[in-house]
């Protein structure tokens, strides 16, 4: 999560490419409709170690971690 211009979408893709490295399957959902006016950008990245059958986006209570890069 961020302020457009923090960048949240370029630390979701270097991780995402380093897990593609190591043989991981990705899925990113990038929202980063407000991020010209200054609003929040949201990164979604998911990790598996098999093909996923499950969308990228990330409910409630699911993430075994955040970062946050609002400063």
């Amino acid at each position: 999560m961020g302020i457009g211009g923090t960048g949240v979408v370029t630390v979701d893709s270097i991780v995402g490419t380093a897990a593609l490295l190591e043989g991981k399957h990705v899925r990113s959902l990038d929202q980063t409709g407000l991020s010209q006016k200054g609003g929040p950008v949201v990164s979604h990245l998911r990790l598996f170690d098999a093909q996923p059958e499950v969308g990228s986006r990330i409910g409630a209570a699911q993430a075994d971690s955040i970062s946050d890069s609002i400063f």
